[in-house]
Formats: structure tokens, C-alpha cells, sequence
């Protein structure tokens, strides 16, 4: 793995920032780090490749959508917690998974869709019975307190004064839900 340079430690604090909703997104992060479209293409890719990005998408509140979602904890025997990962992550709700110290040894995030045939609960046990859970458990969110993290590569910022993206405080979701978000756009959303 090649090691980061300052290029590289700021393109990572720019992607985890607000990612520009204009025609050509790299060609802006570019200008704001002053290389070419080009270049933030290659090094993302390479970073891609060194596994430090793993991916780059959209996070929506997948309650504003109609989905019900949930932190899963599952009890795996310890000789098949690689397989059961692997299957539990077959599922395209899954956001990802981690192994724990814990009887409950692999714990993983999960959305349904409001038109799931199965629901939330019937999913997960499913799952559980897929991966060879000897039990599972739901953990529904009762109160968000931070949804997001943003990780500052480059050393510059003040660990004291890190604040949340706008729209993942509660002012922001209030805002957000003040232009009700139209079926089409659900529907686009869900590609």
C-alpha cells in the first residue's frame, strides 16, 4: 500500500464532506484541491483498490423513506462467523457487519423496504436461520443521538470542535421534512 500524501488526506476529508451535487462532481473536487478531474478519478480508484475507500454513495434517513431498519446482533459459532458474515451480507439491506468479543459475536445493520414481503423481523430471522444463528436479536433505534462520522485525515481539524453535516441534526431532519419528498424521487432513490 502506498502511503498518503497530503493530496490524498484532503480528497478523503472532501469526499466525506458534502459531496457537490453539480454535473461533473470530481472535476469540482478537483478545483478545490487543485488538480484535474483526471487525477481525482486515479487516485479514488487506487484508494478503491488499497481498500481506504470502500465505497462512495448517498446515506438517506431511511425512516424519511418508508423503511424500517435495525442493529442485529447474532450469536455465531465461532467456527463459521466468516461464512455467516458472507451471508448475511448477500442481503442488499445490509449496510455492513462486525465481528464483537461477545457471545453475540456478529452484529449488523439492516434496512427493509416498506413493500418488503417479508417485513423487518421475518427478514432477520431468515438471515439468522441462513447464516446458522443460534440466536438473534433485533435492536431497534429508540432515540438517534448521530447518525454519520467523519474521519479528518489530514490532522488539521479540532477534535473538540467537530460538528455534525447540517442534515443529520435535528434541525436538519426538521428542515429536510419540510419539502415532502415525492414518489418518483422514492422511486429513483431505491434504484
Amino acid at each position: 500500500m502506498e502511503k498518503l500524501d497530503a493530496v490524498d488526506r484532503r480528497l478523503l476529508n472532501l469526499l466525506q464532506a458534502d459531496f457537490p451535487l453539480v454535473p461533473e462532481p470530481f472535476a469540482a473536487i478537483g478545483k478545490d484541491l487543485g488538480i484535474a478531474e483526471a487525477d481525482v478519478l486515479e487516485r479514488i480508484g487506487r484508494l478503491k483498490a488499497e481498500k481506504i475507500i470502500r465505497q462512495i454513495s448517498a446515506i438517506f434517513d431511511t425512516r424519511a423513506l418508508g423503511y424500517a431498519s435495525s442493529l442485529v446482533a447474532a450469536r455465531i459459532p465461532a467456527g463459521r462467523l466468516e461464512e455467516a458474515a458472507a451471508v448475511i451480507n448477500e442481503h442488499p439491506g445490509v449496510s455492513h457487519n462486525y465481528r464483537r468479543n461477545d457471545a453475540f459475536n456478529l452484529w449488523f445493520t439492516i434496512a427493509v423496504p416498506p413493500d418488503s414481503r417479508l417485513g423487518l423481523e421475518r427478514t432477520v430471522e431468515r438471515l439468522g436461520e441462513l447464516a446458522g444463528a443460534e440466536s438473534i436479536r433485533l435492536l431497534p433505534t429508540l432515540r438517534l443521538f448521530k447518525i454519520g462520522v467523519r474521519l479528518d485525515m489530514t490532522g488539521e481539524g479540532d477534535p473538540a470542535n467537530q460538528t455534525e453535516a447540517p442534515a443529520y441534526t435535528d434541525k436538519g431532519r426538521a428542515e429536510s421534512r419540510k419539502t415532502p419528498i415525492t414518489e418518483d424521487e422514492i422511486r429513483v432513490i431505491r434504484v
